[in-house]
């Protein structure tokens, strides 16, 4: 198993994404954050989320979840910005 990122979008309470790995915003992600704090904009690891990791691990644990998948569990639980 790997940790990778997607980019995941929640409009009118629904959670869509492409489900592609963005893995090399994970791997750089430090980087990512030094260039953002150079040029003084809010840093992209701001906007990570585990809220779908939690619920896998969860799973792997026994432990029972409220929601019936994880896109729902992400739309209620998950940290969701608005577009500057």
């Amino acid at each position: 198993m790997s940790t990778v990122i997607w980019v995941n979008y929640l409009k009118a309470g629904k959670v869509t994404s492409d489900e592609s790995d963005k893995w090399a915003m994970y791997r750089f992600a430090d980087k990512l954050d030094r260039i953002c704090a150079g040029i003084g904009i809010r840093n992209l690891s701001d906007f990570h989320d585990i809220t779908d990791a939690e619920a896998n691990l969860a799973d792997d644990l026994g432990v029972q979840e409220d929601a019936t998948d994880t896109y729902t569990l992400m739309a209620e639980k998950g940290k969701w910005f608005e577009p500057d």
